[in-house]
């Protein structure tokens, strides 16, 4: 009975049969001829890079050289079932029993898996096959305990709780803005309990909370942004927009002027900076869009009529694009005249993809390929591949690739 074939670096295939033991296919004149009988029962077969075949047995694994006809013989408790040869010079052998051993091709190290505080590092020890990804994951299959998955990556993100705000943790609070400096410092704007100030390098931070007289006047941060001469606005929910003065480790007020109606507006939403560096702000219902007024010292109505702004960019020509609760608008700087698209769902991120193309992001509607001139869309959903309909923002990717994050597990990327 042939258990294993596999096919060495050169085109040879290689075969075991019980019994018999180690055989080689012979294409012409297209039979299997015997190499090796002294190992006469083994479960699997495979051959690596070097030369070198490698066998799962009942007593263990055997290492056989294709060149000298030599074997090495690694012991092992349990019988094994597969044999997985791994990206970085391992063989994982798979057990009956016993769970997972490696053997280190180069130094012939022999390693049992364990989990992490002498756990068990699978739900079943029993292992029908080890199998790599792409990415690098590693997929277990037990034979009572369903499918086991090793990620190396999920470590790679450091949770950081500062220090001196609420119980010394963010663990119930809502981060809801991030923005970063030029030296690579963050500043975190939340949903209630201020803004802080992340200086990375000394691990330091700085919090800031109306209570603390420094000129803010609400909590509630909505957006953060850092313009072009590198100083740092603040939107607030019932505190308007402020603009951080590190001198005096104070925020500058600036009226969200109403000129129409001769009011101001508080409650700030997102802010944008364009090419030409105007400074935009959106209010939420039905408070409008404004721009900033630089010689007034104040943000002045732009248009009443365009409200719940969550998100603006520019495309590739300079024309300056927001998203709403239901539209993608095309937005007319000098006559008002703006071109408006029913998407009919919010509109979380806009990016520019050229060639008169946008991305657009959508809450419930999945990720649009809008095409400028005839107007049209196409549509990727989850059908197509996506993890969840609900996207939030798009980041373009250094392999022209791009990254999103949704209400699903994990963020999406697609080519």
């Amino acid at each position: 009975m042939v258990s294993s074939i596999d096919t060495d670096v050169r085109g040879t295939v290689w075969v075991f049969v019980e019994g018999v033991g180690i055989c080689r296919y012979d294409s012409v004149p297209g039979c299997v001829r015997p190499v090796h009988r002294s190992i006469r029962q083994a479960a699997c077969l495979r051959a690596d890079g070097t030369g070198r075949l490698w066998l799962g047995a009942p007593e263990g694994v055997y290492r056989f050289d294709i060149t000298s006809g030599s074997t090495q013989f690694y012991s092992l408790p349990h019988s094994v079932t597969s044999l997985h040869l791994n990206r970085d010079g391992r063989v994982w052998a798979s057990t009956d029993g016993g769970g997972v051993y490696m053997i280190d091709k180069n130094d012939r190290h022999l390693e049992h898996l364990d989990g992490e505080h002498g756990e068990d590092a699978f739900t079943s020890k029993a292992i029908k096959g080890v199998w790599e990804d792409r990415d690098g994951r590693i997929w277990v299959a037990t034979l009572r305990g369903g499918i086991n998955i090793i990620d190396r990556r999920r470590h790679l993100f450091r949770t950081s709780k500062p220090r001196g705000l609420i119980k010394d943790s963010y663990d119930n609070i809502f981060i809801s803005s991030f923005c970063e400096t030029r030296s690579g410092n963050l500043w975190i704007g939340t949903d209630g309990h201020g803004v802080s100030y992340w200086d990375r390098a000394g691990d330091k931070f700085s919090h800031y909370r109306k209570e603390d007289g420094n000129g803010l006047k609400s909590n509630n941060i909505t957006g953060l942004l850092l313009d072009h001469e590198d100083r740092i606005w603040v939107a607030a929910w019932g505190g308007g927009v402020r603009r951080y003065d590190p001198h005096s480790g104070t925020f500058e007020y600036f009226p969200t002027t109403d000129t129409l109606n001769n009011a101001i507006n508080e409650h700030a939403w997102k802010l944008y900076e364009d090419r030409a560096y105007n400074l935009w702000l959106s209010t939420y219902g039905k408070g409008g869009l404004y721009r900033l007024n630089r010689k007034k010292h104040r943000f002045e109505l732009f248009d009443g009529n365009i409200g719940n702004v969550l998100t603006m960019s520019e495309d590739g020509r300079g024309r300056l694009w927001a998203g709403t609760d239901d539209q993608l608008i095309r937005l007319d700087t000098s006559r008002r005249k703006h071109l408006r698209f029913d998407i009919g769902c919010r509109v979380r991120s806009i990016l520019d993809a050229g060639n008169d193309y946008l991305w657009v992001a959508t809450e419930g509607g999945g990720l649009l390929r809008f095409h400028i001139n005839t107007q049209t869309y196409k549509r990727y959903t989850e059908i197509e591949g996506l993890p969840g309909n609900a996207v939030f923002n798009i980041l373009p990717g250094p392999a022209n690739e791009l990254w999103l994050s949704t209400l699903a597990d994990y963020p999406g990327s697609i080519q």
